[in-house]
């Protein structure tokens, strides 16, 4: 004889009927299922609650952001005010200095010209500041030192004739100094001079 297989029964309570008459503790086994039970909100609008969250995250990403460059903004304008108040200093320290200053870059652009170097050239730091070295302080060799540069250019102590501006001569002393990174890469060059007339 062949007995039929017993069907697991599952019990239901109505959710409505255990809110008006709780059962007592323990009473409802945990097989049980609770049948009309309220959705709760993210089941009923699972893609809301998707598009909150998505909207949450992107929220907090842009803040973040904008966070993020206000502190570089804030940092860098430190920056330019400190730049702006080391090239305030080395301006009036060359322009309190008693000798002609004048500094060029790799290429022989003049890059600074203080008061002193107007003076004597008789160009303005307006007219000086751009224009090449050589159009700006021409010179005729007196004395010079023994010492050169890579390129052959005479470096040390020299005395020269400095053609002015309006074409009259000026005895002058001058020291030139290489400008080098830490890697030893030339950089440029210092001029300094001062007045040898008499």
């Amino acid at each position: 004889q062949i007995v039929p297989e017993l069907m697991p029964c599952t019990v239901r309570f109505d959710y409505d009927v255990l809110q008006r008459f709780p059962p007592a503790p323990g009473s409802i086994p945990e097989s049980a299922e609770i049948v009309n039970r309220p959705k709760r909100f993210f089941e009923e609008y699972p893609h809301l609650v998707l598009v909150a969250v998505l909207a949450l995250v992107a929220l907090s990403a842009f803040f973040l952001m904008v966070g993020l460059f206000f502190i570089s903004y804030l940092r860098l304008r430190q920056l330019k005010q400190s730049m702006s108040a080391l090239a305030n200093n080395l301006r009036t320290t060359l322009e309190s200095i008693g000798e002609a200053v004048i500094v060029t870059d790799q290429h022989g652009c003049i890059t600074i010209f203080n008061r002193k170097a107007e003076l004597l050239t008789g160009f303005s730091r307006d007219e000086a500041v751009g224009a090449m070295q050589g159009q700006i302080y021409k010179t005729t060799a007196e004395s010079r030192s023994v010492a050169e540069d890579e390129g052959g250019q005479d470096l040390g102590r020299h005395y020269v004739r400095l053609q002015q501006k309006d074409g009259s001569p000026r005895h002058i002393a001058e020291n030139i100094a290489i400008i080098r990174d830490k890697e030893w890469h030339f950089l440029g060059k210092i001029v300094v001079f001062r007045d040898m007339t008499r």
